[in-house]
């Protein structure tokens, strides 16, 4: 019984997922502001742009069993948003005017020491 209850529950979980869910992500000079929700419910979590390292893509790992993402470093932490962008280009252009729009501290730390932010 509790095995059913349990299928159930995930079941409902993943429907829920799949037809309400979305991610809103508010890029502002001095943070980032990521909200996940279901059909209009959610938390959101804002991030000062001084905390935040390396902003970054990050490649599907292997077997492509996850998708690709957009990640950066918080506080020790790995903070990974825009999985569900089917698209790595678009993904890359997502990350371009993140990176554009936000002074993140690397962005900073760059631009103090002289150092050119944006070369690869």
């Amino acid at each position: 019984m509790l095995g059913w209850a349990f299928g159930e529950l995930i079941g409902i979980y993943f429907l829920l997922h799949l037809f309400g869910w979305r991610e809103i992500i508010v890029v502002r000079a001095d943070s980032i502001s990521y909200r996940s929700e279901v059909f209009g419910l959610g938390f959101i979590t804002i991030y000062p742009a001084s905390e935040i390292r390396n902003l970054r893509f990050q490649p599907a790992p292997g077997g492509r069993r996850s998708p690709s993402q957009l990640a950066f470093d918080y506080r020790g932490k790995t903070v990974a948003f825009a999985a569900y962008i089917e698209n790595d280009a678009e993904k890359v252009k997502l990350l371009r005017r993140i990176q554009q729009r936000c002074a993140t501290a690397n962005r900073q730390e760059a631009q103090e020491s002289g150092t050119a932010f944006w070369a690869k």
